[in-house]
C-alpha cells in the first residue's frame, strides 16, 4: 500500500500541508471510519452519508495519522489531526492515486465485457501469480474511479502486475477507467444484455464495451471473443492507440485461440487448445462459456510472458467459487450447480445448455428467476428462456419472481402437467424444492442476486 509522508501526498494530490505536518507518515487510505488501520489517511468524501465531523473523530479514535481537509468545510473536522487542505476531495484522491500509479512499473490489465468478467479476473490473476506479484481488485459499478484508485492505493510498490475489473458507468466509461489504471492489456469478455435497460440495444452495449480500447497505451494488446460480429465493427470504428495489437478467442478455426480437445468432468473442464503446446489445460469450472473466458485468459498471460507449464499450474489451481455453477450436494444426495447471483440472458442460456449437456444424472431440474434491468424487452427475454425449457432433458422448472412467470408460461407450453411451477414467495419455493430433490437428481439455481437464490441453496446444502 501507498506509504508516503505528507509532504509527498500534498505534492501527489494538489495540496498544501502545514510544515509542521510534513514529515508524518501515513500508510494506506481510508474513505470510512469502519475502514481505518492505525497510521492510514483518513479521506472523507462528500458523498459520504453521516455526520462528517463525527465520522472524522472516530477516524482519529481508530487511529488515522492524518485526513484531507476540504477547504470551506474546516469546521467539519476536528482540529487534533494533521491534516493536508485541498479544494475537492474526490479529486485529490483520484490525483494521489493517478500519480502513485504513475510512479510504480507495475503492468496493468483490464478486464470487461457483460458476462464472465469477474470469472476472467480470477482466472488471469492466479496465472500470472505463477511467475509475477500479482494484485487484482474490482472496479466497481457505483464509483469505478474512485473504487479503482482506492484499489491502487493498495497496491504494494512491488507489485509487478495488476488486474483490474472494469465496470461500465454512464459518467465514467471504460476508456477513462483503463486510462486511470494505465492498461497495457485488455480482454472483453462478450457482448450481452447487461445494462440493456440503460443503453437500449445490444449495440450500444458494444459500443459502450469497446470504448476500453481508447483507454489503453500505445502498443497494447486487445483479446476479444472474436464470434461477436458487434464487437468486430465496433473495434473497426474505435479510436484505437498507436501500435494496437488483437488477438481472437473463440469456439472454432476462425479464431486466433480455440481448443481442439474439450473433456468434461464433475469437478472441471480438460480442454487444448490449437496453440503450439502439447499441454491440456484443466479448470475447475463448467460450461462453454468458461472455456472461453479460460481461452482468453490463457492467450493473454502468454503474451504477458507466463511459460505453458506455469499457465497450466496456475489455471488449475484456480480457487472454486460456489456461486460459479461448481456442484454442490444437498442433504438428500441431488447435486447443484448454483450461479445464484448474477442472472441475463447470455449467462442463462449457457447454464441451461451446460445443464442440459450433463449426463449421469436420472432428472434435471431448474430453478430459475429473474434478469433485471432488460429494459422494454424485458418479457421477450424472459420467454426466451422459458421456451429453452421444453426440451426433454427438462425434467421439472421451478420460476420465481414476477418477471419469472413469463419463463413458466412458455415453458408450460411444452412440458407435462405438474411439471412446471410459478412462487411468489420465497418460503413456498424452497419447501417445494426440498421436497423434490432426490439422489442423482441435477439442479441449477440462476436468477439475479436481488432475489436472493443462495438462502435456497444454504437450505438445502446446509453450506
Amino acid at each position: 500500500m501507498i506509504t508516503r509522508k505528507l509532504s509527498e501526498v500534498a505534492r501527489m494530490a494538489e495540496g498544501s500541508v502545514p510544515d509542521l505536518f510534513g514529515e508524518v507518515e501515513i500508510q494506506g487510505v481510508a474513505l470510512h471510519p469502519d475502514e481505518v488501520r492505525p497510521g492510514c489517511l483518513y479521506i472523507p468524501l462528500s458523498e459520504s452519508q453521516g455526520d462528517k465531523r463525527e465520522m472524522a473523530e472516530a477516524a482519529v479514535r481508530r487511529g488515522a495519522s492524518a485526513m484531507l481537509r476540504e477547504a470551506g468545510h474546516m469546521e467539519e473536522y476536528p482540529g487534533q489531526i494533521p491534516s493536508i487542505c485541498v479544494e475537492d476531495a474526490k479529486a485529490a484522491l483520484l490525483k494521489l492515486a493517478a500519480a502513485y500509479r504513475k510512479e510504480l512499473p507495475v503492468r496493468s490489465i483490464a478486464i470487461t465485457g457483460s458476462d464472465g468478467k469477474s470469472t476472467t479476473r480470477d482466472v488471469v490473476a492466479t496465472m500470472l501469480a505463477t511467475t509475477y506479484k500479482t494484485f487484482q481488485a474490482d472496479g466497481g459499478v457505483e464509483r469505478p474511479l474512485t473504487d479503482l484508485a482506492c484499489a491502487i492505493l493498495r497496491m504494494e510498490e512491488s507489485t509487478e502486475m495488476a488486474v483490474f475489473e472494469l465496470q461500465w458507468n454512464a459518467h465514467e466509461d471504460l476508456a477513462e477507467q483503463a486510462r486511470f489504471v494505465r492498461a497495457e492489456a485488455a480482454i472483453i469478455t462478450n457482448v450481452g444484455e447487461t445494462q440493456l435497460k440503460l443503453l437500449g440495444s445490444r449495440r450500444e452495449v458494444a459500443a459502450a464495451t469497446m470504448k476500453v480500447v481508447e483507454g489503453l497505451l500505445p502498443g497494447s494488446l486487445l483479446v476479444y471473443n472474436g464470434e461477436e460480429p458487434l464487437l468486430r465493427e465496433m473495434l473497426a470504428l474505435a479510436d484505437k492507440p498507436e501500435g494496437l495489437l488483437t488477438y481472437r478467442f473463440g469456439s472454432t478455426e476462425e479464431a486466433d485461440i480455440y481448443p481442439i480437445a474439450i473433456m468434461n468432468e464433475l469437478e472441471g473442464t480438460c480442454f487444448k487448445t490449437n496453440l503450439p503446446t502439447t499441454s491440456y489445460f484443466r479448470v475447475p469450472l463448467l460450461g462453454l462459456h468458461n472455456i472461453m473466458n479460460a481461452l482468453a485468459s490463457a492467450a493473454l498471460t502468454k503474451y504477458m510472458g507466463v511459460c505453458d507449464q506455469d499457465a497450466v499450474t496456475g489455471m488449475n489451481s484456480l480457487e472454486r467459487v460456489y456461486t460459479r455453477l461448481v456442484p454442490m450436494y444437498t442433504r438428500s444426495g441431488a447435486v447443484i450447480f448454483n450461479d445464484s447471483l448474477s442472472a441475463t440472458p447470455t449467462s442463462m442460456k449457457a447454464a441451461i445448455e451446460l445443464l442440459k449437456e450433463l449426463s449421469g444424472y436420472q432428472r434435471k431440474i431448474v430453478v430459475l428467476g429473474d434478469m433485471a434491468d432488460l429494459g422494454p424487452d424485458e418479457v421477450r427475454y424472459h420467454k426466451e428462456i422459458g421456451a429453452m425449457l421444453t426440451a426433454p432433458e427438462i425434467y421439472k422448472v421451478f420460476a420465481y419472481g414476477t418477471l419469472a412467470r413469463h419463463i413458466a408460461s412458455e415453458a408450460g407450453k411444452g412440458q407435462p402437467p405438474g411439471r412446471v411451477k410459478w412462487f411468489q414467495e420465497k418460503a413456498e419455493l424452497i419447501d417445494a424444492v426440498a421436497a423434490e430433490a432426490n439422489a442423482k437428481d441435477a439442479i441449477l439455481v440462476k436468477g439475479s442476486r436481488m432475489l436472493g437464490l443462495d438462502e435456497l441453496v444454504e437450505v438445502l446444502t446446509g453450506v
